[in-house]
């Protein structure tokens, strides 16, 4: 599964999403375009 994070998250949790993650998380913000 992929998941996507927004500010909500913030970036310094984020980071720690990405470090146990890796390439199954990516972060969206404002005015990005996600393709299905």
């Amino acid at each position: 599964a992929k998941y996507y994070t927004c500010h909500c998250t913030g970036l310094v949790p984020y980071g720690i999403l990405k470090e146990k993650m890796g390439d199954r998380i990516d972060y969206l913000a404002a005015g990005d375009i996600l393709e299905i």
